[in-house]
């Protein structure tokens, strides 16, 4: 074998693993920003926020829009949220100014009118910033939209 099939060789594999990761790099925010699309091309309403509503253990917050009306809470180590009406799918995100966690899946309960999902630590932020939860709730063909103030104290260590 000739020095350049040798190189070829040795250099394939770590060619092969690099792309793996390098595609899911980025692939993954492409992926969350295609979802944010698709809820503003279809039918998607902002939910009214309470202004003086802080997401925290001592108390939640109201979302309203016409007939939806949601209730946002924290309590044993997970964020939960009550509807009035049976929504398809809950997706949730943490924010600060410079950062943004994945979205995060809420798990249906209650035939699909309470979810949850566990707190994490968020390990890439800021604690001293002001941190946001953004939601997009999926009701039919329908999609809403809220963003809320966080209490940093209720984000616990699970």
């Amino acid at each position: 074998m000739n020095r350049h099939v040798k190189t070829a060789l040795a250099v394939a594999p770590l060619l092969g693993i690099g792309g793996y990761i390098l595609a899911d790099y980025f692939k993954t925010p492409k992926e969350e920003q295609q979802r944010i699309l698709e809820a503003r091309q279809h039918r998607s309403y902002e939910l009214a926020v309470d202004p003086r509503c802080i997401i925290s253990e001592r108390g939640g917050c109201a979302l309203v829009k016409d007939d939806l009306r949601l209730t946002f809470s924290v309590s044993s180590g997970r964020y939960w949220l009550e509807s009035n009406q049976i929504l398809n799918g809950i997706t949730m995100t943490l924010a600060q100014d410079r950062s943004e966690t994945r979205g995060l899946r809420m798990l249906a309960h209650e035939g699909r009118r309470k979810w949850s999902t566990r707190i994490r630590e968020l390990t890439e932020m800021d604690k001293q910033e002001s941190l946001m939860i953004r939601l997009v709730v999926n009701r039919g063909d329908s999609y809403y939209y809220a963003a809320m103030p966080v209490d940093a104290s209720s984000l616990v260590n699970n």
